[in-house]
């Protein structure tokens, strides 16, 4: 009988190999992610010509999974795997660099080569992915996707199985996000909480016989977020999720570790233990390998906000509609550029940029972050989920809605997504309430929910 193998590599790398069929899943080897905010702690473990694969599959866009320094060292074409998508971003990408891409589409269930494979898009961009052996064995990679919203675990996942069981399961085992400034541990442990209970809530309905931790070897690397090295959850995440009863082997893996599905190991005492202290000695090991690159020019600052506030506006009907004639004090930001030592204001609703002069000023701001990191936010579309995951940002926990409110539009315009109705954009805008930053952050700070609704009823 032929054995279905899954190799683990790195972070949220694997190979899925069966019969004459090999698919390489997100790898990223080397190469910082998010805006310089995050590094591997295996760093370079794999020359990815160096390995044997058929396929890649790539779960979504993020860094982290589609890692554009080591896809760029590829030396061969490849066919790639990915989720159907309005924006076409990643097939452009890939089709420009000469590779062929299949398109999948939500809960398609498809053959490649030898095994079947069914993806799940998750809440617009990301997606899990099943892979099923000949009808014997089954391995479920929900990798990073939040499969508790809207119970889609429950309404789309789990009915799709075709086996009655889950031999192997792989998610998230730990946050990928902000959570909290420095010094702030309440709601670090809190972002830690959320994981857990979404996984245990994973592990009761799915009821897997092995459970894979990965998608967080990773380590905060620039000088600027480095403090969050502090928290490295990976001992206490086993033992939280190891006193669940639900008959799951929790595992820790180690790169290049195999797993054979016709033969899964009964002990993993001494493996677990093993693999936890490689990953704990290379987190001890992380030095910073970044630093901040001031930038002095005002005036580049202020044309930034000039071209940002042009994109938005020529895209947006809606923008142009309210503008005049909403209260611009609610799509107002004002920031700390920390390293210049400057308080500016910019606005969605008007062109605007002001500067403070009175230094007492700059300690009232909504959020605090650095000159570069300002130009980085005014020339990316997606740069609000860079910053929630690199944490490159402080936030005064009293204004912090008004960060997501600011830059809800060109994140949606990421993703392809255009505003013209109005009713449109506040019942969007309340799914703020729902990011992970926010929900500890509303835990924290029980009178910026009422301030965040009346905000939202504009």
């Amino acid at each position: 009988m032929y054995k279905p193998i899954i190799t683990f590599l790195n972070h949220s790398a694997f190979i899925v190999s069966y019969r004459n069929t090999k698919i390489l899943c997100d790898p990223w080897f080397f190469g910082s992610a998010f805006q310089e905010g995050w590094e591997l702690l295996y760093d370079r473990s794999h020359d990815i010509n160096a390995l044997d694969f058929d396929y890649i599959w790539i779960s979504h866009e993020h860094p982290d999974h589609f890692s554009i320094p080591t896809l760029k060292s590829l030396n061969k074409k490849t066919t790639f795997l990915y989720q159907q998508t309005n924006d076409k971003k990643v097939l452009n990408y890939l089709e420009g660099q000469g590779h062929k891409v299949i398109e999948i589409e939500d809960k398609q269930r498809i053959k490649i080569g030898d095994i079947n494979i069914s993806l799940f898009i998750c809440d617009g961009y990301d997606s899990s992915i099943l892979f099923e052996f000949d009808n014997a064995y089954s391995f479920l990679n929900i990798n990073d996707s939040r499969v508790d919203i809207n119970h889609q675990l429950e309404k789309d996942i789990i009915p799709h199985l075709s086996i009655n069981k889950v031999d192997l399961l792989a998610f998230q085992f730990s946050y990928a996000n902000w959570a909290g400034n420095k010094g702030d541990v309440d709601i670090a442990k809190d972002q830690q909480r959320l994981i857990d209970n979404k996984n245990i809530y994973i592990l009761e309905k799915i009821k897997p016989i092995n459970c894979l931790l990965t998608a967080s070897y990773i380590y905060y690397c620039h000088e600027e977020n480095f403090f969050w090295n502090d928290n490295f959850f990976l001992k206490d995440v086993v033992n939280t999720l190891e006193k669940t009863n639900f008959g799951t082997q929790i595992i820790v893996p180690e790169p290049d570790q195999n797993f054979d599905l016709s033969k899964m190991s009964p002990d993993l005492e001494l493996s677990n233990k093993k693999a936890i202290n490689f990953w704990e000695e290379l987190h001890k090991s992380a030095e910073i390998k970044f630093r901040t690159k001031t930038i002095n020019d005002i005036d580049q600052l202020k044309n930034s906000y000039f071209k940002f506030y042009e994109r938005i506006f020529s895209r947006n009907r809606l923008i142009k509609k309210l503008t005049g004639e909403l209260d611009p004090k609610y799509f107002n930001l004002e920031i700390l550029l920390e390293d210049i030592d400057k308080k500016i204001k910019i606005s969605l609703f008007k062109k605007d940029f002001y500067i403070f002069t009175d230094k007492k000023e700059n300690e009232k701001y909504d959020i605090s972050i650095t000159s570069e990191t300002f130009v980085f936010l005014m020339r990316n579309d997606f740069s609000r989920g860079t910053l929630s995951i690199n944490s490159r940002i402080k936030f005064n926990y009293k204004n912090a809605h008004k960060f997501f409110i600011f830059f809800f539009i060109p994140y949606a315009n990421n993703i392809n997504k255009f505003y013209e109705d109005k009713q449109t954009l506040i019942k969007d805008l309340r799914s703020i309430k729902n990011t992970s930053v926010m929900l500890s952050i509303l835990k924290f700070n029980e009178k910026l929910e009422s301030r965040l609704d009346s905000e939202l009823n504009f």
